[in-house]
């Protein structure tokens, strides 16, 4: 049985890594080029599935390329093509992923199909039991937004605890708010949102209780390799990531936002789930790729193990 349900983005992806950027005008050599399926939302459908929780990735694709190799791919990772539309009139959301020495990325891309996502879409997904058989709902911003606001409430209304991941920074329906168990920003999106500047702890703290006072019930704030500060109405809660070498961040957060939607239907509890997503994410920032780098559960396992990490929580 699904426990979790991504609704979000899907795009092709041409990943560079040069040694440098380029200077305005100037073309570089890149030392190597690949390109991947990956985005947002089916990253973080692909980093919760691989961690033991059956997952279903919802969104849209077009008929080409780029949409065969969603399909294929998610068939080898044994995850199911039940929700995903296929759009005729649009192409697959695309992107370029620049990739710097140490792990820095910068990214553009296209929408394409994720903006062809329908309130109606939504409407079927439900009517074929969707929202009764999952747990959790992840979502983010790089789909049709009015899609993405219609979702939420539509989960929300069959208890369904809804994170949402608000990456890239848009303006949407903020009566979402009070329907959202868990926000996700990073420190450069909290900014963007509340109007405060984010850059420790503190700071964190005080952009978190904003979302709070807009209805949100549990508020992540992730700092990247300086931690995530947890906030909710009885908990201030400051978690370190774990020290490795980052080779590649570009899959990082999409890493950290299924694997804990996976500790949460795994029943830990959210500073639980909030380490569980560190050592995923610490690990996938070792290697290249988005996808390619999303740990599966031995790996957890093992660096869990490796560190002596005690999850009070697990059962």
């Amino acid at each position: 049985m699904t426990k979790v349900a991504v609704v979000g983005s899907q795009f092709g992806i041409h990943f560079f890594r040069p040694k440098a950027l380029p200077e305005k005008g100037e073309t570089v050599m890149a030392q190597s080029y690949n390109s991947e399926i990956a985005a947002k939302g089916l990253d973080t459908a692909v980093g919760c599935h691989r961690l033991g929780v059956p997952t279903a990735y919802c969104g849209c694709v077009g008929e080409d390329e780029f949409g065969k190799r969603t399909f294929e791919f998610m068939d080898d990772e044994n995850m199911t093509t039940k929700y995903v539309v296929v759009d005729k009139n649009s192409f697959t959301g695309v992107g370029t992923c620049i990739i710097e020495d140490g792990g820095q990325n910068y990214v553009i891309v296209a929408r394409g199909a994720n903006d062809a996502i329908s309130k109606e879409d939504i409407d079927k997904f439900e009517r074929e039991g969707l929202f009764d058989e999952i747990e959790y709902m992840g979502t983010g911003l790089e789909i049709n937004l009015e899609t993405m606001a219609y979702a939420v409430k539509r989960a929300h209304a069959h208890g369904v605890k809804v994170l949402l991941d608000p990456a890239p920074v848009a303006e949407f329906d903020e009566s979402i708010y009070p329907c959202l168990e868990f926000i996700k920003p990073n420190e450069t999106e909290a900014s963007a949102l509340t109007g405060i500047d984010v850059t420790n702890e503190q700071s964190a703290i005080q952009a978190a209780r904003w979302f709070l006072a807009k209805g949100v019930k549990h508020v992540i704030v992730t700092l990247g390799a300086n931690g995530v500060v947890f906030v909710d109405d009885t908990h201030e809660q400051y978690i370190p990531s774990f020290k490795v070498k980052a080779v590649d961040a570009s899959g990082a957060g999409d890493t950290f936002g299924g694997a804990f939607l996976a500790g949460m239907a795994k029943g830990y509890d959210i500073a639980d789930a909030i380490v569980f997503a560190n050592v995923a994410a610490g690990i996938s920032v070792t290697k290249v790729g988005c996808i390619e780098s999303m740990p599966r559960l031995d790996e957890v396992e093992q660096f869990i193990k490796d560190n002596n990490i005690i999850l009070a929580s697990a059962k």
